[in-house]
């Protein structure tokens, strides 16, 4: 059987889904594009989405949720005809309509792997894609989330090294305003460390009145935020997406980007972005000990513990850094040797001082030495804050649980 591999861009404004043979060469994904919207039929319980719902909505045979993906996030209901709705049901509506599109191109237990990528992948976000992965049910046999930070490095570091040979930039020209993504690489590190830095421009919007003459006006604008910003770079590429830049009204602009670099326009990179990350899960090439991404969501340390083993203090690894928070959890067991204090060693990858960090379990009963086993369990609640929750599991017969727990949380 045939296996797939699956990005989806889940956007506020328009989602990409994007599938290709899991081995198969990248210019052969297949990718579709769906504007986020629903359009709820007056008077009947019948949902139509995407350019239908556009259409539905303009011929007045529907009312359309505003702003759905934010209102889900925030866990507000929506009013639509008197009646109320969960956005997060109302989202998982949107995307089940979506993936039915996809089934009938593939077949659904064809999927070996899913990748849903979006903006920024905050505790919200994560806890709204969880639900929406347990109320689909079996989407792939792994699901992963990845932000858009992620899915453009993966992009640009699987195309041709001459385009990444530098900086690389990209902008996303949507409404409301204009956002950019600089990629750069630290090769002075082994591995490489690949980090992105994001800002957003609030006076680069997309209300620009199109009136006569507009394109002269917007064309001058733009070309001079691009000067600004390109003063004293090193950028060897720049992808423009979004909205923004369709139509012709870019030429002053372009001669100044296109000079000495590679410009390339497109809409669905983040959804392929996503599907070459799984195929580098799946099938890991020589980049994956070359270069290492240091995302906003991933891990920025190592967080281990001394034990003893065998009479010999050991470093023992619990977290390497450069994980998604998202997906990191460990849990084990320990024999303390004595006292009430469990200590852990967080080493930031930054160079910063080695600290150490002790949990005091107050409470704990007295027992003798190596009398008291004790269960650990480590998760992380953002890409900063770790959560230890440990329980006292006594130790035999002749020291039985006292069934109490600790918890704390620790700034990495």
């Amino acid at each position: 059987m045939e296996e797939y591999i699956i990005g989806y861009d889940l956007d506020s404004t328009m989602s990409q889904i994007t599938w290709k043979r899991l081995g198969e060469r990248r210019d052969k994904q297949e990718t579709y594009a769906v504007p986020f919207l629903l359009c709820k039929k007056y008077h009947v319980n019948q949902w139509s989405f995407g350019e239908t719902a556009r259409t539905d909505k303009i011929a007045g045979r529907g009312t359309v949720p505003e702003h759905l993906l934010e209102k889900a996030l925030k866990g507000e209901k929506i009013l639509l005809e008197g009646e109320s709705y969960e956005g997060t049901e109302l989202v998982l509506l949107f995307i089940k309509k979506t993936l039915e599109l996809l089934w009938q191109k593939i077949r659904k237990e064809q999927a070996v792997a899913f990748m849903f990528t979006v903006e920024r992948l905050d505790k919200d976000m994560v806890k709204l894609l969880n639900k929406i992965v347990f109320e689909i049910g079996k989407i792939g046999k792994d699901v992963y989330y990845q932000s858009h930070q992620e899915s453009f490095y993966q992009y640009v570091i699987h195309q041709p090294q001459e385009i990444w040979a530098k900086d690389v930039l990209a902008l996303e020209y949507n409404a409301p305003y204009l956002k950019t993504y600089l990629l750069k690489l630290n090769k002075g590190t082994t591995p490489i460390v690949a980090f992105i830095e994001n800002k957003e421009f609030p006076h680069m919007d997309l209300s620009t009145s199109k009136l006569e003459g507009w394109e002269e006006r917007e064309d001058l604008r733009f070309y001079e935020f691009m000067e600004g910003m390109l003063k004293g770079s090193f950028i060897s590429s720049i992808y423009l997406m979004g909205d923004g830049f369709q139509g012709n009204w870019m030429k002053k602009t372009l001669d100044l980007i296109c000079h000495r670099r590679r410009v390339f326009m497109g809409k669905n990179l983040y959804a392929i972005g996503a599907s070459m990350a799984l195929e580098e899960k799946l099938r890991p090439d020589e980049l994956v000990d070359k270069y290492v991404f240091l995302g906003k969501d991933r891990l920025k340390a190592n967080v281990g513990m001394n034990i003893n083993i065998r009479g010999e203090e050991s470093y023992y690894p619990l977290v390497d850094g450069g994980q998604n928070w998202y997906e990191t959890k460990r849990e084990w067991e320990l024999i303390m040797e004595e006292g009430e204090a469990v200590s852990l060693t967080i080493t930031p990858l930054n160079g910063k001082e080695v600290r150490n960090v002790n949990i005091i379990l107050r409470g704990l009963p007295k027992r003798p030495k190596k009398a008291t086993r004790i269960k650990m369990h480590l998760s992380f609640e953002t890409e900063q804050k770790m959560i230890i929750q440990i329980e006292d599991l006594g130790f035999g017969e002749m020291y039985p649980s006292s069934s109490m727990r600790w918890m704390e949380e620790i700034e990495i």
